[in-house]
């Protein structure tokens, strides 16, 4: 019994090391999906493709936008 609660513990450790990484990768993605479209929309008055630039680059990088 003792180790099958060990075993739970560890599992839901692995689970949320697990998510955590994943997190952080969509973060990065984020955080250079935001620069690529500044860089490429920088003014004010063209948010729209700016918009539209940060999606494609999510999708690209494998996350949901």
């Amino acid at each position: 019994m003792y180790s099958c609660a060990v075993g739970r513990g560890l599992g839901r450790c692995l689970c949320i090391a697990s998510f955590g990484a994943e997190y952080r990768g969509k973060g990065r993605a984020i955080g250079r999906c935001i620069r690529v479209a500044h860089l490429q929309y920088h003014n004010e008055e063209q948010q729209i493709q700016r918009a539209d630039v940060y999606k494609a680059c999510m999708v690209a990088a494998g996350y949901q936008p």
